[in-house]
């Protein structure tokens, strides 16, 4: 196997929204230290966390600027953005109580 056969999460920044609605978070993620993928979300989406990617959101017609077309990859990214989002949130938790 070559070193870049496989996207690696190696980073995750989350940031806790403060807003009421679906958004609960914003997300930066970087792939084996070389490229990285900002403005993703954390949303809660019929009671349950998924990480929504970003898109242009021009008039009525979005278009997603980045997505991982494969199942694999696109499981990594959202179980290490959720892992993230978790910490955090226990932090939060933990400072305000």
């Amino acid at each position: 196997m070559k070193k870049y056969d496989n996207l690696i999460v190696t980073q995750v920044e989350v940031f806790i929204t403060p807003y009421v609605g679906k958004t609960k978070a914003f997300a930066n993620v970087i792939l084996n230290n070389q490229i990285k993928l900002t403005g993703l979300q954390v949303v809660y989406d019929l009671d349950e966390k998924c990480v929504k990617y970003p898109n242009t959101g021009k008039d009525d017609y979005d278009v997603t600027v980045v997505f991982p077309i494969t199942t694999e990859l696109r499981n990594h990214i959202e179980q290490s953005v959720l892992k993230q989002y978790m910490k955090e949130v226990k932090k939060l938790t933990l400072k305000q109580g």
